[in-house]
């Protein structure tokens, strides 16, 4: 059973998962008032998707069974798969340091409704649109996947993600994203739409360019082969607690690849990846307004 936002709250959240936040939305209808969510302690739902359904979308590199470490999740952007966004990178670098990941095959190439989306998997994320994009806003006027009408920084969806806490106490949360983001706007401190702001977690929020000044990553580069966003997550990784900025060494700011990248393939690898997101909408269907609210979401009378 899950709290009444939490289920809304595993679908965009912070760092021993990697994902490349993405999308672009809609404007929607005025939310809900704050006060008619459901408050946290407010039971949810059973998950609707079947369990056979779920087992299917999860694939590793190895068996998790006498594993000495949890695995690290993989979840892949809006419309994206695991091995388009992480093929190339991630699985490469992970598998190098003898780490143990497995990938989370989301619906549609996770264009369908976030509400569903985060019955696979509570999210961590590169560049997340934890509080919606304004780019988003005005880029489906008429009709949207479901998932890009979320993420409007306007949509109703937002609106009752963010109406409570963001982050839980014994919880260790990392947000590494970019200044330079195209997609996710604004995100620029002391503003930035991925940084998680309130709750009780041990929250981390690291700008790329408080690292390394001078980085221009955009949005599709610090989900895939960007290696200070990447130094942030292996920071987060290693350690107890969220990533810590000055940990970072300050040679990642020379180095203009990820472990992992193969330099050869790189280029067509890169745009492989920003072609795929750029021409999939998964099969989910266009609408002109955001999936409703589930009922769990509304404060009960």
């Amino acid at each position: 059973m899950r709290s009444g936002r939490s289920c809304l709250a595993a679908a965009v959240a912070a760092a021993v998962v990697v994902l490349l936040g993405s999308g672009t939305a809609a404007a929607t209808p005025p939310p809900a008032a704050a006060g008619e969510f459901a408050p946290l302690d407010q039971q949810g739902p059973r998950l609707g998707v079947p369990k056979a359904q779920l087992d299917a979308g999860l694939s590793c590199n190895g068996p998790l069974r006498r594993s000495a470490q949890d695995p690290v999740l993989l979840v892949p952007g809006t419309t994206l798969t695991p091995e388009v966004n992480f093929g190339r990178t991630y699985m490469r670098a992970f598998d190098q340091l003898g780490l143990r990941w497995c990938a989370v095959t989301l619906p549609s190439d996770a264009t369908g409704d976030i509400q569903i989306a985060a019955e696979y998997v509570d999210v961590i994320g590169l560049s997340p649109s934890n509080h919606g994009t304004v780019v988003a806003d005005a880029a489906c006027q008429r009709e949207c996947t479901p998932a890009n009408h979320q993420q409007a920084s306007q949509s109703a969806f937002m609106a009752a993600l963010n109406s409570g806490t963001e982050t839980f106490a014994g919880i260790d949360y990392t947000v590494a994203y970019t200044a330079t983001d195209e997609i996710v706007v604004p995100n620029t401190p002391p503003n930035a739409s991925s940084a998680l702001r309130t709750g009780q977690g041990r929250i981390a929020n690291i700008a790329l360019q408080e690292v390394c000044p001078t980085n221009t990553a955009d949005h599709f580069a610090i989900g895939s082969y960007d290696p200070v966003g990447y130094a942030i997550v292996t920071d987060a990784l290693a350690h107890d607690g969220p990533a810590v900025r000055e940990r970072i060494p300050l040679a990642t700011c020379l180095r203009t690849t990820q472990p992992g990248v193969d330099r050869a393939t790189f280029l067509p690898d890169f745009t492989g990846m920003v072609r795929y997101a750029g021409n999939s909408e998964g099969d989910a269907a266009k609408t002109p307004d955001e999936p409703p609210l589930g009922p769990y979401v509304v404060a009960r009378r």
